[in-house]
């Protein structure tokens, strides 16, 4: 397999040689954690023998967007997001936009969001799950 309907992290490679299977991750850091978290990490769990149940250890919060994130139907983007308070108490997610490959992007945020493929975008005030890191 080469290639992924993702962004960031489109050029991601799945092969096998002999038994052994392997993972091509893009070079650009953004990229590299986003597909290693979406697919790596979970296939490794599986091939451990860990049940469905057991697959995410991924520590989720729930926020509210505080702008709208626009989103390519038939992609799904997952996107770094730095969480801050709002004034009525509730956490609010604020996308942090850089490119793939600067490292800071990483350093600024304190998740991402997943935007489904079959989704154009989330409109501001949304409820998010936020994947911490």
């Amino acid at each position: 397999m080469h290639g992924v309907a993702i962004r960031p992290g489109k050029p991601t490679i799945l092969g096998r040689a002999g038994r052994a299977l392997f993972w091509g991750l893009p070079g650009q850091p953004v990229s590299a954690l986003i597909t290693c978290r979406a697919f790596v990490l979970p296939s490794l769990r599986k091939l451990q023998g860990m049940m469905e149940t057991e697959l995410e250890h991924t520590r989720v919060l729930g926020a509210v967007l505080n702008r709208q994130l626009p989103s390519v139907h038939g992609r799904t983007d997952y996107v770094p997001v730095s969480l801050s308070r709002g004034s009525d108490a509730s956490i609010e997610a604020s996308p942090v936009f850089g490119k793939s490959g600067a490292i800071s992007t990483l350093a600024r945020a304190d998740g991402y969001v997943v935007i489904p493929e079959h989704v154009e975008g989330l409109d501001k005030g949304t409820e998010v799950s936020v994947f911490l890191f």
